[in-house]
């Protein structure tokens, strides 16, 4: 068993083990794991290559997000391209091979267009190889291009295409998924729940939750249990909704596990009613190099290591996102046995105290009674940007001033803000810090000098210069353009 698998997986069975091979090599998984997962409870952290330049690519998330880990998987004498390995159930023999890269991941002679990267720009090939003659380049670019390589063999799976109505069709199995469709089954309606992962539930699979004074898993067995028990309820996992057209006809494709004689099934299902209880995704943070293996969403590493028991790494170092999962991994993290190094913060935060803003004394109804999260000063030349025509500055209520909070929620900065607009629109300036080289307009007239000027021609009556094309107007409607000579 690998240093980075710990004990206490939720949806993986520690008493099954099974074997794979990923580039060449031999790996050991759990029943319950996905491709990603095992990959990453093995110590693999390179799992492909970008498209161009050829550098390494490592997981970064844990579902159907996941925009690295493309692998080619044969099994048995069926070969399919470019799944992600974070949607591939692992099975015993499985054998995957990732792709854009030779002769392994971890070590690719195409790397060499990452150090020649400033003499290979976008499109650089449509100049640089048509002399003498294209086709002797052909070859060698069409080989570079694409990802993956398609089976000489041919497919000897079977397809099936289903027809079917409901009166509700809920699109995902999460908690919304599932509140929707046993609210729906309990008025008598003919329901159908469609979920792309092979177990109903969602986030309530790997995060901390309490429902009905019981345990997100327990309210997800008992909704299960549930709908399973009604006759006009049908569950299908392993399905993805692909398409939503005209009367609430949506396409469906359901794989089916292995060892079913029907590889891929697709459903037309006409509903009454459709519910789109998708959820939602973590949004990573932009900065050079997040790329790089190693790199993960927190949303990701805490998936991993709560459903599946895959530690992502012997350290780490937590960035704030925008999204809850990052205070609730670390801790978990820790409790697996990893460090953390060091705590990156996105930007510099303070707290200002309940009690009343500094410099104005007024109270901005925070959001807590801790206080509410305030961005720090301004610097000295953004201060004078900001200074008022009259020479006072305004009230230092960060939140209202920087808009974390709404600028009502504070009379004092609302009232400032409101009157420094009024003095600002009487002296004719644009904005607080500079002047303006235009007047403001009497009251009354038109800032467009066509009309507020006396004298003036509009444009289809000024002089042309010399040289310029004539202007034309154009035929009336109904009657064709006459042609001119010459």
């Amino acid at each position: 068993m690998s240093g980075r698998r710990i004990d206490g997986g939720g949806d993986v069975d520690y008493g099954k083990p099974l074997g794979f091979s990923f580039g060449g090599r031999q790996y050991r998984g759990l029943a319950g794991d996905t491709l990603a997962s095992a990959l990453l409870a093995s110590g693999v952290s390179v799992v492909g290559r970008s498209f161009k330049y050829h550098r390494p690519r490592g997981l970064l998330a844990a579902g159907v997000e996941e925009p690295n880990a493309l692998v080619t998987v044969t099994t048995g004498s069926r070969t399919e391209l470019n799944l992600r390995a974070t949607e591939i159930e692992l099975t015993d023999g499985l054998a995957a091979h990732p792709v854009n890269c030779w002769p392994s991941a971890d070590f690719d002679v195409g790397a060499i267009n990452g150090v020649l990267a400033r003499f290979l720009p976008a499109g650089f090939y449509y100049k640089t190889f048509m002399w003498p003659a294209w086709h002797l380049f052909e070859p060698f670019i069409r080989h570079a291009a694409g990802l993956g390589r398609p089976p000489r063999t041919p497919d000897t799976e079977r397809y099936d295409a289903l027809h079917a109505h409901c009166d509700v069709l809920v699109v995902g199995g999460g908690p919304a998924g599932l509140a929707a469709a046993v609210a729906a089954s309990s008025g008598g309606a003919r329901v159908i729940l469609a979920e792309q992962e092979p177990l109903l539930g969602g986030s309530l699979r790997w995060q901390d939750a309490e429902i009905d004074s019981g345990t997100g898993r327990d309210w997800v067995d008992g909704c299960s249990a549930l709908l399973a028990g009604r006759a006009d309820t049908r569950v299908l996992t392993r399905t993805a909704a692909i398409g939503y057209f005209d009367h609430n006809e949506v396409v469906l494709a359901q794989r089916l596990p292995a060892g079913s004689r029907t590889h891929t099934r697709l459903w037309r299902v006409r509903a009454k009613r459709v519910v789109l209880a998708t959820g939602a995704f973590e949004r990573p943070l932009v900065f050079p190099g997040n790329d790089r293996p190693g790199v993960m969403l927190s949303s990701a590493v805490h998936r991993y290591l709560v459903q599946y028991g895959a530690r992502a790494g012997e350290s780490f170092v937590p960035s704030p996102t925008t999204t809850p999962p990052t205070a609730s991994s670390s801790p978990s993290l820790r409790a697996a046995g990893a460090s953390r190094r060091w705590w990156i913060a996105a930007r510099a935060m303070a707290t200002m105290p309940a009690s009343g803003c500094a410099g104005t004394g007024s109270t901005c109804s925070p959001a807590s009674s801790s206080g509410h999260p305030v961005r720090p000063a301004l610097p000295a030349f953004l201060s004078a940007m900001r200074t008022d025509t009259s020479g006072a500055s305004p009230p230092t209520c960060s939140p209202c001033r920087e808009g974390t909070i709404r600028p009502s929620t504070c009379s004092a900065s609302r009232a400032a803000h409101c009157a420094g607009k009024r003095r600002h629109a009487a002296s004719g300036r644009t904005d607080p810090g500079r002047r303006s080289s235009r007047r403001a307009p009497a009251p009354g007239t038109c800032r467009s000098p066509a009309r507020s000027v006396p004298g003036t021609r509009p444009a289809s009556m000024r002089r042309r210069k010399p040289g310029s094309p004539r202007m034309v107007p154009p035929p009336p409607r109904g009657r064709a353009p006459r042609s001119r000579p010459g």
